[in-house]
């Protein structure tokens, strides 16, 4: 059963009443608020995170940890010039408007996850998403140096 697996982690911007509905509607989750515990230790524990457009998303994609996206479009401002590489995240599910469809995706993947994860077009789609928001330079910390020291 999958629903064993999950783990609710509650940022600081989530209201106690939010917390005590998830734990009404599903008391059988493991449940972690955010200062109680660390995001990579949560990740030690489960092999898929579900994030919303946060930088929670960025960090988790481009340090190639299995993670999908739930997302609204129609509340979220995404400008056309990068709708696309919004559009790819949608084609190979990792991006989702509809929570049910989400789900049944987890589903479907649970057993195989990795497989899925590594598949050329999800790989390809993750890779692009990367390097427009999440890209790590290992010279980043020289490269301002170097502009800095230019000014």
């Amino acid at each position: 059963n999958i629903r064993k697996e999950l783990i609710i982690r509650f940022g600081p911007s989530q209201k106690k009443w939010e917390c005590e509905q998830w734990n009404k509607q599903y008391p059988d989750l493991i449940k972690k608020d955010l200062t109680s515990c660390k995001m990579i230790d949560l990740l030690k524990k489960t092999k898929l995170a579900i994030t919303d457009n946060s930088t929670s998303f960025q960090e988790l994609l481009s340090a190639d940890f299995p993670v999908l996206m739930l997302m609204k479009f129609d509340s979220t401002i995404i400008k056309d010039s990068i709708k696309p590489i919004y559009d790819d995240l949608l084609n190979v599910n990792i991006l989702f408007q509809d929570p049910k469809i989400l789900s049944q995706h987890i589903n479907s993947i649970w057993k195989n996850l990795d497989e899925w994860w590594n598949k050329p077009d999800v790989k390809n789609a993750r890779t692009n998403f990367s390097k427009s928001f999440a890209n790590y330079d290992p010279n980043l910390t020289s490269q301002i140096y170097n502009f800095i020291k230019n000014i």
